[in-house]
Parts: structure tokens; sequence; C-alpha cells
């Protein structure tokens, strides 16, 4: 499920759309975690794709977080680049300093556009969850979002 972010170009949301449709999730709606480096680094765009975390509601285990995980139709992903891709599979050392987890890099141009995308294990913990799984109704639910009162 993707929800194109507000401030996307048009052509990365048409990205996200074509990473959404080539990805699988183990929970039906859980949403397509989306971001992007501000300005291109080395001649390309950087994306990140992810499925969204959640956390646990009641229970012992409450307020723990949890990772969904995918399958992603590698093929259907590099037929949406206008050439086919670069593709690597990284599985960096838990040591590094930088570590995002294991990835599928894929280095194109999507729409005449560079980009690196990297189809991240998991949420980075920078991002908030976006679900909860409801023990006491064994459902998955949207976590609400917080908002402050106004003044």
């Amino acid at each position: 499920m993707f929800v194109p972010p507000d401030n996307a170009p048009d052509w990365l949301s048409r990205l996200a759309r074509a990473i959404d449709r080539a990805m699988t999730v183990e929970i039906a709606d859980c949403p397509l975690g989306f971001a992007w480096l501000p300005e291109p680094k080395n001649g390309c765009q950087h994306v990140f794709a992810f499925p969204s975390s959640g956390e646990v509601l009641y229970g012992p285990e409450d307020g723990k977080p949890f990772f969904p995980g995918y399958s992603v139709c590698v093929s259907a992903l590099a037929a949406a680049f206008d050439a086919p891709p670069h593709i690597d599979w990284l599985a960096p050392s838990i040591w590094r300093n930088d570590f995002e987890g294991v990835q599928l890099v894929v280095i194109g141009s999507f729409e005449g556009q560079p980009v690196a995308l990297s189809l991240l294990e998991q949420a980075p913990g920078r991002f908030a969850p976006t679900m909860r799984y409801n023990t006491r109704s064994r459902r998955f639910e949207p976590k609400p979002v917080r908002t402050k009162p106004a003044p």
C-alpha cells in the first residue's frame, strides 16, 4: 500500500508506485516507507524504500516494535527502469556505523532520472511506527497520529 509523500516530485511518486507493485509485504495493509536525499549525490538521486514498522499493543510485549518481512519481484522492479539497471545485494557488517541492514541496491535510470535505489530490510530507527498489532483483537490497525493541541 503506497501513499505518495506530499512533497515528492511526480517521477519519484511513480517510482514509489513501481516499487510498491513489485513488493509483497507479509502484512497486507503495511504502508511502504519511502525517503530520498534532498540533493543528488554522485550524480544520482538516492531513494530508500522499506516496509513500515509497527508496534505491539497490549499484553506483555506492549510497545515492542515489529518489522514485517517482504519479498520483491526483482524482474518486475528492473522492468520499471528505462534500461536494465545494475543490481546488487548488500549485507554489510553489523560493525559499520552507517548500517541500514541488508538491502537490495538498484542503480539505473527511471524516466530519465539517474537513481540509486535501496530496498531496506526494515524501516530505519528514525522512522516512527505506522501501525500496531492489537493482541486483544488479533488485528493489525493504523497507529493514530498524535498531534499537539492548538494553543
